[in-house]
Formats: C-alpha cells, structure tokens, sequence
C-alpha cells in the first residue's frame, strides 16, 4: 500500500485528487444513507455480492458501523489547511484509484461505511415513534372539551360531569389525554402513550411508519430486504439477505441466527419468528416477546392487564373501565342500592338505576333518591317539587301541581308563583273575584263568605241577610233604635223620634204625667185626685174626683 507521505510527494494533480476525493466522500456520506421518508430505496447488492470473494476462512460477519470512522473525516474539511498526509487511510485508496497498475477492491469495507452500518446508524429509524413522527396525533376526540373544572388541579378534570365524584379523571391517561374525552387509540404496532397532554406513539421493534400515515401506525416490517433496519433500505442481489437482530444487510446469516426467508432472525428471541421461521407472537392489548423460543406477553398497553393469568386472550382487562377489575387487577367496585358499580378512569363510582340519585353524595348507600316522586329532589338532585299555599306531587320526575291550600287561590291563574291570593278579603271572598258591595254597610269577608261589617248609620240588618246589606231604617216605632226596638206605650200611642220610643198620645182618660215613656200613660186622669181631668190638675181638699171631675 502506497503512504499517505508517498502520495504527498506526487504530482499536485494527485494530490488535488485526493483531496477532492476525501473532501466529496466525507460530505455524500451521509446523504448515501436514504431517509426513512425517502421514495427511492437504496440498494447494497453490490456490497453484499463483494464479501464473499472466494477465499477460504471463517464465515464473514457484517463490517461494523464505520460511521463514526467518518466522523474525522467531515471535522477535517471544515479545516482550511487540510493535511492530506494525516489521512493515510484515504489517501491510499485514491492513489490505489488513480494507478492502474494497483487493482483496488474495495469490497465491503468501503461501503460499510454507508451500507452496513448496523443498528447504531439505523437506531434512529428502527424505533420510528415519535422521533421518526416528530407530528403526535391527538387520537379521536370524543368530547368537544373539558367541563368547566374551575377548582381543579393540574392534571385532572370533572369528565363525567358529576360534581359529586370531583375531578375524577387524570388528563395523562390514554382515554383522556389533555383533554376530557381526548383517546389515544391504539395503532398496529405500536405503543401508545399520553406525553405532556398529546398522543404519542412509538413503533415495536422491527417495525416503522414508512407510509408516514398515522392512521395505519407502523405498517412495514423493517427487517426484511426491502425494508432492512429502516424504511427504504433494500437489500438486493441473487439471495438478498437482511439481519434483523443488526438491521443491516448481510451476506450470510450471523452465527446464532436462522435464515427465515430474506431474514436472519434469532427463533430464540424474535417474537415475529419465535422459535420457527411461522410463529409470530402477538397479544391483545400488549406487546409480545419471545423467550427461548416461547411467546410470551413483555408488557401490556397501558391502562390494560392480564387479570385472567391467561396469556392466549392477552391483557383483556381495561383498568379504565371494567368494574371487577377497576384500577388494579381485583379490585371490584361493589354493588349498592339501586345503582350499578361503574368504573371511570381506574375510579370505581355509581352508574344510578332510571329514576334514582345518589343526592346525598354517599356511595355507601348507592343511589338513596328515587327522583321520580320525591318532593326534595324531583326529576333531580335538589330540585324541590312545591308551590307557596298550594299542594304539589312529583310524578315520573315532573312536578305537578294539585290545587289550592285551603283559604287560598290562584288568582293571577300563574303556576309559578303557587295559590298567591288570599280569600279572605272582601275583592276575594271566598273564590277569585268575588267582592262583597252591600247596601248602606261596611262588607267584611267571613269563613270564605261576605258579611256586614257594620251598617251605615240609620240602618240595620233587621233581616239578618247579608247579600241585602242593610236594609232597614231605623227610627220606627218597629225598629227604633236599632232592629226588633219595638216602642210600646202602655194606655197610649208610641212613636220614635231620635231614635228614642216617646209617647205620641194618650189613650182618653189617661195622661203621661210623670213624662216617663217607659210606663206609658201611667196616670188615669179619671179618678186621680192629682191629675183630675187633666196632668197637674190636682181637686181642693175635700174633694174627689169623679169622671174626670173634682166633686
């Protein structure tokens, strides 16, 4: 091999050559290697068809990542004074190059650099995940947002708006991710996650998202020969042949491993080649391993387990929503009166029978309410079914109203404000409307009916009738002074003046001498010797009266 000083002391031409030959093998490296996004897959058939060389030996085994290699190389040529004498290695390549007369097969060494680099250089597109996908989708959202939390922390909401439980529900958890109702909903072969309030999903092992399409998760195997260690490497030739253990292509496969159709795999560990070339591990709800040779569950998807201890169902219990295993494998939400156990987000709660509540917001009794015909909470928690002065019942949850408390009516014909009139009162006597107006008296409202107040001044209710008011005159000698005031006059003739019973006359031979009307004509003017003939008329001594006459 010609040194690098050796090649130094040659023509400028030469060692211009080699410069530029350095200079353009350092920066197309890495261009050389197609972007997992790339459409035009690269092929290292060439690569692959030059190990074997015909030699005697040990098998060959793939060139290790010879990337970093190249790393000096790019720090060089951002170095105006590039020495070309401090890169031996490269300089005799070109000087091999350049001189016919030195045959250069590079073979695989070279191109290992590029081609084989095995999983170090692939690293970074074998698990796509969110790095490849830099995007994270937000999975489905089921709800339009969050309820209105006001007091609650950081990182939890009321998402099944019922202030009874708080905020029950965790916004990291892959039902509700950010937001209320916000899933992350599973995608083949992949992992998904709630990170920082958004969905991400990471591609299983040997996996990618070459279609860049979210929808469909990881789609392509990546440890085949058209896909080898990452999307768009194709390995190509007369037997390509693809190392999944390394993701790079090979010539043959590496010992420890089995060639299972353009794959090298290891059957003891490949859960998509688990101990034959056919069996693929796979689980519900987790991901699968393989462990010499047997397929197992490695993890389950969170927020799902095992519960069952059975393997071939997978991890079939949902910790967010099965009530037997709600959190945790075994912890069961019990039943409670007329309720069913409901688990939400790993919490164990209530789900309320038709027509019952949990009002007073104690599980222990389960739903206590039955709001179909309670008056306290009708229809719902707190809803009081009642109208002022009127009586109400709650039926199917709708309150209905029944009709006046006694003494009281709906006269503004409003359900709203109950029975709010009074029927007492002389403009509702009795029922709405009714007013009491009598005759030459004050009205007054009686037990529901109208009645005399009091009568204007000069009248009574001698009858005893209301609806006629009243209707007497008083100052007759019938009604005098008030009703059933009867003036009588004894040996005379009554009669009322002011309201009073006076004497109007007296009968002949009889006088109202003491002017006292209550005896009437007391004084029989006759055969009084005080008042012969007459009041005061009294017969001189010695005389008596007769007829009238002093004798």
């Amino acid at each position: 091999m010609t040194t690098a000083r050796d090649s130094s002391a040659r023509s400028p031409l030469r060692a211009a050559s080699a410069l530029c030959l350095s200079l353009a093998f350092a920066a197309c490296g890495a261009p050389m290697q197609p972007d997992a996004g790339d459409a035009a897959p690269r092929s290292d058939s060439a690569d692959v068809s030059r190990v074997d060389t015909g030699t005697t030996g040990p098998e060959p085994t793939p060139v290790q990542d010879a990337a970093a290699d190249t790393s000096a190389l790019g720090d060089a040529t951002a170095d105006a004074e590039l020495d070309v004498a401090a890169m031996p290695d490269v300089v005799a390549i070109d000087d091999a190059a350049a001189d016919a007369s030195e045959p250069m097969d590079t073979g695989v060494a070279m191109d290992a650099m590029v081609a084989d680099t095995g999983v170090s250089m692939d690293a970074m597109v074998v698990d796509t995940g969110v790095a490849m996908d830099a995007r994270t989708d937000t999975g489905v959202r089921v709800d339009s947002g969050v309820v209105a939390d006001g007091g609650c922390p950081a990182g939890f909401a009321d998402c099944d708006r019922n202030p009874l439980n708080g905020c029950e529900a965790r916004l990291d958890s892959l039902l509700n991710c950010g937001t209320c109702g916000t899933a992350c909903v599973a995608r083949p072969n992949s992992r998904a996650s709630c990170t920082g309030g958004a969905c991400a999903y990471t591609c299983s092992a040997n996996f990618g998202d070459c279609d860049r399409n979210a929808a469909n998760g990881c789609e392509t195997p990546t440890d085949t020969v058209l896909n080898c260690g990452r999307c768009g490497n194709t390995c190509s030739g007369a037997t390509p042949l693809c190392d999944s253990n390394r993701g790079s292509c090979v010539a043959s496969c590496p010992a420890g491993t089995t060639r299972c159709g353009g794959t090298c795999v290891n059957l003891q560990t490949d859960p998509t080649h688990c101990g034959t070339c056919a069996t693929v591990c796979s689980y519900a709800n987790a991901s699968a391993a393989c462990n010499v040779g047997m397929c197992q569950i490695a993890a389950c998807t969170a927020g799902f387990a095992n519960c069952d201890g059975n393997a071939g169902n997978g991890c079939e219990s949902n910790l967010n929503t099965n009530a037997n295993n709600c959190g945790a494998c075994g912890t069961m939400c019990p039943n409670r009166p007329n309720s069913a156990p409901l688990c939400s987000a790993g919490t164990c709660s209530l789900r309320c029978d038709p027509s019952f509540a949990n009002c007073d917001g104690n599980a222990g009794n389960g739903c206590e309410t039955n709001v179909a015909t309670s008056l306290t909470s009708c229809g719902a928690c707190g809803v009081a079914c009642s109208y002022p002065n009127a009586n109400a019942a709650c039926n199917g949850g709708a309150c209905t109203f029944l009709g006046c408390s006694m003494g009281f009516g709906n006269c503004d014909a409003m359900q709203a404000n109950g029975c709010e009139t009074p029927l007492s009162t002389t403009s509702n006597c009795g029922m709405c409307g009714s007013r009491c107006v009598l005759a030459n008296a004050t009205a007054a409202c009686a037990m529901g009916r109208c009645a005399v107040g009091a009568c204007t001044a000069g009248f009574g209710n001698c009858d005893g009738i209301a609806a006629n008011g009243c209707e007497t005159t008083l100052g007759s000698v019938t009604n005098c002074r008030a009703c059933g005031d009867r003036c009588v006059v004894a040996n005379g003739t009554p009669d009322c003046r002011m309201n009073t019973c006076v004497v109007a006359t007296c009968n002949a031979g009889f006088g109202d001498c003491d002017r006292n009307a209550g005896n009437g004509c007391e004084t029989n003017t006759r055969t009084s010797n005080s008042h012969c003939g007459a009041c005061g008329f009294a017969c001189p001594g010695g005389l008596t009266c007769m007829s009238g006459v002093c004798r």
